[in-house]
């Protein structure tokens, strides 16, 4: 009975021993089965952890490069010497813009005073040597015949001569047929002065009036312009004088 429990026993151990064994080499098989997978999980973890770096180190902040003061200087003492220019240069294209309106306004003013003067003046003196001109040529005129007519009545109560009354007669007709002929061509020629020679002139000079009136118009649209450009060219100037001395600023707050 003893040497059966104790045979007992030792079946019982080496039973046991058995399923440890075999326990044992089924987990060995199992972890050799599932050790690939477990390595492509751990490839793919480190993988993801290198990219998570790499992104980290991207977004960190670069290390800034060193800002050039001298030149940022440089930029604006040039800018300085450029808007001096500049305001030079404005101020010479608005004086002769402005001394351009002067001129055509002095030369608006003398066709005006021009056409003035012919109208109430050079006009008014024509028509009055043309009136003159043609009262002589009818008093010539009347003179003339005036004469004839005291030939006549002086050869009609004396005895003369027949060929020394014919003489006389003769010119006498021949003054009063002269003075009539010159008193047609005197106002002839006040009609052609009047109607031909004055008109034209009155023409031409109210065209010298109203050429010079634009003139002045296009004169002043001129000084607008340069005055509208030159101020444009001085605000971007002073704008651009203005950035250069905030980015100084900047510059040297970032060095503090």
């Amino acid at each position: 009975m003893k040497l059966t429990l104790q045979t007992s026993v030792l079946l019982a151990s080496i039973f046991l021993s058995s399923c440890v064994i075999a326990v044992g080499e089924g987990q060995a098989e199992e972890h050799e089965e599932y050790a690939p997978a477990m390595g492509g999980m751990a490839t793919v973890a480190d993988e993801a952890q290198g990219e998570v770096q790499v992104t980290d180190a991207s977004a960190r902040p670069k290390p800034k490069k060193p800002v050039d003061t001298e030149s940022l200087h440089i930029d604006l003492q040039l800018t300085q010497m450029d808007l001096q220019a500049t305001e030079n240069s404005v101020a010479r294209a608005n004086e002769s813009a402005q001394h351009a309106v002067g001129l055509a306004e002095r030369d608006l003013q003398l066709a005006r005073e021009e056409l003035d003067h012919f109208v109430n003046v050079e006009m008014e003196l024509s028509r009055a040597e043309s009136e003159l001109s043609l009262d002589r040529t009818r008093g010539r005129l009347d003179d003339s015949r005036a004469e004839l007519q005291q030939l006549l009545d002086m050869y009609k109560d004396e005895e003369f001569a027949e060929s020394t009354k014919e003489l006389v007669i003769t010119r006498g007709k021949r003054g009063i047929e002269q003075s009539e002929r010159s008193l047609e061509l005197a106002e002839m020629r006040a009609a052609d002065k009047r109607e031909f020679e004055q008109a034209r002139k009155m023409q031409s000079i109210k065209h010298k009036v109203e050429e010079a009136a634009r003139s002045v118009r296009h004169k002043i649209e001129a000084l607008e312009t340069t005055q509208a450009e030159g101020e444009g060219k001085l605000i971007r100037l002073h704008n651009k004088l203005r950035l250069a001395h905030k980015k100084i600023d900047e510059t040297a707050e970032d060095a503090n």
